[in-house]
């Protein structure tokens, strides 16, 4: 120790404790019910088409609706959570989208389907900016992405969750579509209750060993500066994040809210029975994302830098996707569903 701080390098700092992956668990369960929350219309549109006598283009507007309050809903959620932290600008993002949610069960029209979709829109926005701010607070650098590809995991935990969910509301316990988005509001209700009980940052949780938390900020102190929009707009890196997302989310919710229709439109079989391989596909998306937090991390842990280590799990992600050039041609459905 004495050759190290005399070389002036400070000695290795072990990775030890655990209660920082109980935040990531309270991460997963947030992510688990944002996304029954957000897919929930998506599976009851069929039931609720039939009702409301929607046509294929008022589903696409209803659609638009979440996705436009959501994308704009990034700016305000992201300026809350740094203005007022992950606990109260999280708790206030998890309000507003529960009470969106179980708007749902009031609406009767499209223009208050969609006023519904807005609202859980503008609340759900604020999910993914706290999970990064959480996992920035809670871990270094070398287990934050391994981290964060955890949470990501319950993405389509939650999808997977939704149709047995309904089922457990409207076929075992009775009720109707309506009192289904109604009472399946606690478990938002539930959900801030635990954030606000179980979140802070480590220094002022009380449970974090001095061992735990001298791991968790380890890592050299980081320049942080506060950027006007003039500086922003500028900065390749913020343009560089932006073109991804633009072009990697839109595939992702193709995927969320029409990929039943898909297959029920172009196999011609009932929702029923694609259940099970879109089952499938969502679990193998859990195996990419918790692989790709692995690999990123790993890497790091291995002296790469966490530029090079982020790009390279990117650009192997990015291969994967390829294959979803050749799905509209085929005939089998097994084969796409392997594609996919």
């Amino acid at each position: 120790m004495t050759q190290a701080i005399a070389a002036g390098s400070a000695p290795p700092v072990p990775r030890t404790g655990r209660y920082r992956w109980l935040i990531v668990a309270l991460l997963f369960a947030a992510t688990t019910v944002n996304y029954i929350d957000r897919t929930m219309l998506g599976l009851l549109a069929p039931v609720l088409g039939e009702e409301m006598r929607w046509s294929e283009n008022d589903y696409g507007n209803i659609v638009m609706a979440f996705q436009a309050a959501y994308a704009l809903g990034f700016l305000a959620m992201g300026w809350l959570i740094d203005r007022f932290g992950p606990k109260i600008g999280y708790s206030i993002a998890i309000a507003i989208w529960t009470i969106g949610h179980v708007a749902h069960g009031f609406a009767g029209s499209i223009a208050s389907f969609m006023a519904a979709r807005v609202v859980l829109g503008v609340g759900e926005a604020g999910h993914f900016p706290a999970v990064v701010r959480a996992s920035s607070e809670w871990f270094p650098q070398k287990e934050r992405a391994f981290a964060i590809g955890w949470v990501n995991s319950a993405t389509t935990i939650g999808v997977i969750l939704t149709a047995p969910t309904i089922w457990l509301f409207m076929v075992w316990a009775g009720f109707d579509w309506r009192q289904t988005f109604i009472y399946t509001g606690v478990f938002g209700a539930l959900l801030l209750i635990l954030w606000l009980w179980l979140y802070s940052n480590p220094r002022e949780s009380g449970k974090v060993s001095d061992a735990e938390l001298a791991w968790i900020e380890h890592d050299p102190p980081e320049q942080v500066a506060r950027l006007g929009w003039s500086k922003i707009v500028t900065k390749r890196e913020a343009w560089a994040f932006a073109v991804a997302k633009f072009l990697i989310d839109p595939v992702w919710y193709l995927m969320l809210f029409w990929l039943p229709k898909y297959f029920a439109s172009t196999y011609d079989v009932d929702l029923k029975v694609v259940l099970l391989p879109m089952i499938i596909m969502y679990l193998l998306s859990d195996v990419g994302s918790i692989a790709g937090g692995w690999l990123s991390s790993k890497l790091i842990q291995r002296g790469r830098t966490p530029n090079f280590a982020r790009k390279l799990t990117m650009v192997i992600a990015g291969c994967f996707v390829l294959p979803l050039l050749f799905v509209t041609g085929l005939d089998n459905m097994w084969l796409a569903i392997v594609l996919i």
